[in-house]
């Protein structure tokens, strides 16, 4: 901030030079009234000689008149001295404003900057927070993975029985679980290679009631939302006939592909469905919420298998690892068939996300809304295995 100027500062002392003016003045205005009242007096006693007393009236004057102009002389000196101060007091003024005005406007300047600069960090700031979210969510993902890879292998004991422990007959009954988007149309498409055992891929998933499970024998039924009927799988198919398929896939990417379909417009998406049904919202999730939303329900159906099957047949397979698993499925039910057909199929990614379209291979226009593993429609009706 720019100094206030001192008032005084550059102008003449007045004072003084006011001061010497009336002497002048009044020096003058008493020599001249003594000599005018010298000539006056001299005038009335000299009778008819009047002329020196004349002399003294008019130098009276003049001495007055002389006074009064040696004062105005002054006085004009004075003022003028002090126009010139004031006029120079107000260009140094002007000059401290114009400098203040440019100090203002650097400082604008960098206050601007500083703004801009806060605003930048703190934008990376909260990218960095969001990334920090990602991979704390990812890490949580990946160890709940391996603490359930590390409970399946457990302490010399399975969790899940495999099943030929009881008998060597095939089971009646084989029901392929998991959360969706872990390969369950592929494994479907391969299964439909057995030639003793029939092959359907969530034939049944649009039926109410006891129908729902009306299941043939010597049959695999490919089901990710069997996971939400638990209780009706115990209270209606026996242990010692039924063998269990619990397949699993990285849980981040089983998210992912959940995810690009979150805003695909398929009615029936079990995601969704969690995301406001079970887990309830009344308003559209923001996006950096699906994921969570996702991960819960992940974790929450891996749960629920995972406590169903302990203690019953069947068997735990990674998706990274079923073309290395799948003949010892299909060793540990009976199965026979074309099984190198079969391992084609593994490899074939049947039923891939997209992010505009529902599934493949599933019409909603269709009253039962289902498809088999290969996509193409799947009939009600059973081949029974000869």
């Amino acid at each position: 901030m720019s100094p206030v100027p001192d008032r005084r500062a550059g102008f003449p002392a007045t004072g003084r030079p006011l001061l010497v003016a009336a002497l002048f003045v009044l020096i003058g205005s008493v020599a001249a009234l003594l000599l005018a009242t010298a000539g006056t007096t001299w005038s009335l006693s000299a009778g008819d000689s009047p002329s020196g007393s004349l002399v003294l009236i008019w130098t009276a004057v003049a001495l007055f008149v002389s006074s009064c102009l040696a004062a105005a002389v002054v006085a004009r000196r004075t003022m003028h001295g002090r126009l010139r101060a004031t006029s120079r007091v107000h260009q140094q003024v002007e000059r401290l404003t114009v400098a203040d005005r440019a100090r203002a406007g650097t400082l604008a300047e960098i206050a601007t900057s500083v703004g801009d600069a806060r605003a930048e960090l703190e934008e990376r700031m909260s990218d960095l927070e969001r990334a920090v979210r990602d991979v704390e969510h990812r890490l949580v993902g990946r160890i709940a993975d391996t603490s359930r890879r590390l409970d399946r292998i457990g302490s010399g004991t399975s969790a899940v029985k495999p099943f030929g422990t009881l008998s060597d007959r095939r089971p009646r009954h084989i029901f392929v679980l998991g959360t969706g988007r872990c390969g369950t149309a592929t494994f479907s498409a391969a299964c439909a290679h057995f030639d003793n055992f029939t092959t359907t891929h969530e034939s049944r998933s649009h039926l109410l009631g006891p129908t729902r499970f009306d299941y043939p024998d010597h049959h695999v039924e490919v089901d990710n939302r069997l996971s939400w009927f638990l209780g009706e799988l115990d209270r209606r198919f026996d242990d010692d006939e039924t063998f269990y398929f619990h397949l699993t896939r990285s849980s981040d990417e089983v998210i992912q592909s959940f995810a690009r379909r979150w805003n695909s417009g398929f009615r029936s998406s079990i995601g969704r469905a969690f995301g406001y049904g079970i887990v309830i919202s009344g308003q559209e999730r923001p996006a950096e919420e699906v994921e969570s939303v996702l991960r819960f329900y992940v974790d929450t159906v891996t749960s629920n298998i995972d406590a169903f099957l302990h203690g019953r047949n069947g068997m735990n397979v990674e998706l990274e690892n079923i073309e290395e698993q799948f003949d010892e499925f299909a060793n540990r039910i009976g199965a026979t068939g074309d099984f190198r057909d079969a391992h084609r199929e593994l490899a074939i990614r049947h039923n891939a996300s997209r992010e505009t379209e529902p599934p493949l291979g599933v019409d909603e226009r269709r009253p039962d809304g289902a498809s088999d593993a290969a996509g193409r429609s799947t009939a009600v009706e059973y081949k029974r295995a000869t």
